[in-house]
């Protein structure tokens, strides 16, 4: 479990975020709930903020996308979120969480979801979070969409980082697309569902069929 890091919240602590095409909300998702009395099982997903360069306000191309979900054939880097924040906000410790991630590939320049907008895959190098894809139709404007589970026990006020890992399954060809990032924790029966954390990462157009 060397690449899952267990922390501790800080409050008020609120990292920048940069949104590369769409105005989502995101803010709201990185505030630690101060102000509500702790729920039971309340639990949180929180993506992570795309990396910046904040010396030239440019995206920074430091993550990694694949042929396959093996990892072995790296085909280019983008600017997307690295990894996903599981938050135990509750008063109980949370046992294996489960949520769901979205995947929404967005054109670069008008911002809509064309066909095929679900040729983006994700999953995690690390054995203790699993995430396993919900199939939608060829040529979907939806989104990928992936159900999550964490294998462990996150404490009252202690958070998981999960990393994620993207690919793409040939026959794939891509030019610069933007890709919206969405996670949701499952809420346990009885509680107020969450809130929905968004990022919209950027992905530069790499040529030749996989």
């Amino acid at each position: 479990m060397q690449d899952l890091v267990t922390t501790r919240r800080h409050h008020g602590t609120v990292k920048r975020a940069l949104l590369w095409a769409a105005p989502v909300v995101a803010a709201s998702t990185m505030i630690p709930a101060v102000a509500a009395s702790a729920q039971p099982g309340r639990v949180r997903f929180i993506v992570a903020d795309p990396s910046v360069n904040f010396g030239t306000f440019r995206p920074e191309w430091d993550v990694p996308v694949y042929r396959f979900a093996s990892g072995n054939a790296q085909r280019t880097k983008a600017s997307l979120p690295s990894s996903f924040i599981i938050r135990n906000d509750g008063s109980v410790p949370a046992e294996n969480p489960t949520g769901q991630l979205t995947l929404t590939m967005r054109d670069y320049d008008t911002d809509y979801a064309p066909v095929g907008a679900n040729q983006m895959k994700v999953t995690s190098p690390s054995s203790a979070v699993s995430i396993r894809e919900e199939r939608t139709p060829i040529g979907s404007r939806e989104g990928s969409r992936f159900r999550v589970s964490y294998r462990g026990i996150i404490q009252p006020g202690q958070s998981v980082n999960a990393p994620l890992r993207y690919f793409v399954n040939p026959p794939f060809r891509n030019v610069t697309f933007n890709l919206l990032v969405s996670a949701l924790a499952d809420s346990p029966g009885g509680e107020v569902p969450g809130e929905r954390s968004e990022r919209m990462g950027h992905v530069p157009g790499f040529g030749g069929w996989l």
